[in-house]
């Protein structure tokens, strides 16, 4: 953003109006998804950064997330400071933009608390870093093209040698129920999961169904309707079919659960919410399971007929709120009731008394 805004005060007013043309597709995106979605942000920018979790804790583990990444991946963040550095040294309306946004995104990270993927906020800063550094090697050293192809080079030699990097694709990748130690519940995700889902791995003919829980999902297809309790939901919603429901205790899916406080303990970037008193019994003709467990789910567990969600919360504000996120989500897309009830809740009046 720093970088954007600085080209565009350099530009002339008739090329910064211009901009808004560019800009369009931005702009009929956001207004796509209020309509559709009922809110312009996705569902999962409440559920990772409005937890109710202490400032001074983010903070802490937001830490702990980049020190997690100088240990196992040092090539990005020394990367990122040469960057800044160069632009100290250096200085131009160019470096110091980018240099800007660098940091703006790792007081970010620590904002946020970091996440649970390790490297992954880190992306798009080293990108712009290694732009930096070659583009500063190129004016100090020699021409831009040579000097981006040296550092270009340097850094993928690097990573190549580092013992976990992700393009080290050959080494030995562990069993998806071989959980790996973490760091402050930072982990190398991409390990736990490459075996089924990986680029290689799809090219030698394996494929994300032979994942345990896509598997214990799929043997649900055909099976009288279900609601889960799940902390999974990805692959368990996708194979499972739409003959299973998944409450997610993580919210990302959950317009109301995203709406609550975090649990206490929960690990970073999967926030466990506390089911509100009467939010299971919605689903009055189902009983419950928490998912994955049973390779088959035993008749118990199963729906008489496919779940009527009913509002049985016994909070009453938490109560209006629900019967304002059920009208977004479930009425008709154009209803006049549905279309008030989208400005309600991106205006925050989900709890006015009606």
């Amino acid at each position: 953003m720093p970088r954007l805004l600085a080209w565009l005060w350099r530009r002339p007013a008739g090329a910064r109006r211009s901009i808004l043309w560019a800009a369009l597709p931005l702009i009929v995106w956001y207004a796509f998804a209020t309509i559709y979605y009922g809110t312009p942000l996705p569902n999962t920018v409440l559920a990772k950064l409005e937890t109710g979790i202490p400032l001074a804790a983010l903070i802490q583990q937001g830490s702990y997330y980049l020190l997690e990444s100088l240990m196992h991946d040092p090539v990005t963040l020394c990367t990122i400071g040469a960057a800044c550095a160069w632009a100290i040294v250096r200085p131009g309306v160019t470096t110091i933009s980018m240099a800007a946004g660098l940091i703006l995104q790792l007081l970010f990270i620590l904002r946020v608390g970091g996440d649970f993927m390790s490297g992954r906020f880190l992306s798009a800063p080293f990108v712009c870093a290694t732009v930096i550094v070659a583009w500063q090697a190129g004016a100090a050293l020699m021409s831009r093209r040579a000097a981006l192809m040296a550092v270009a080079g340097a850094i993928a030699t690097i990573s190549v040698v580092t013992p976990k990097s992700p393009w080290r694709v050959w080494s030995p990748l562990p069993l998806v129920d071989e959980m790996q130690p973490d760091f402050h519940g930072v982990l190398d995700e991409r390990r736990f999961y490459y075996r089924y889902t990986g680029l290689l791995a799809a090219l030698a003919g394996h494929r994300p169904s032979e994942h345990p829980w896509a598997a214990d999902a799929a043997k649900r297809r055909g099976m009288p309707p279900l609601v889960l309790v799940a902390d999974a939901v990805g692959l368990a919603g996708f194979y499972g079919g739409p003959g299973v429901h998944l409450v997610d205790e993580m919210a990302l899916t959950d317009p109301l659960l995203a709406r609550l406080p975090a649990r206490p303990g929960s690990r970073i970037g999967h926030f466990q919410r506390m089911l509100p008193d009467g939010y299971l019994a919605g689903f009055s003709n189902c009983l419950q399971h928490v998912f994955p467990h049973a390779a088959v789910m035993p008749p118990e567990h199963t729906c008489l007929e496919w779940p009527a969600e009913t509002n049985q919360l016994t909070d009453p504000r938490l109560a209006r709120e629900y019967d304002l996120i059920r009208t977004v989500t479930q009425q008709p897309l154009f209803s006049a009731s549905r279309l008030g009830a989208v400005v309600r809740l991106n205006l925050g009046r989900e709890a006015d008394e009606r």
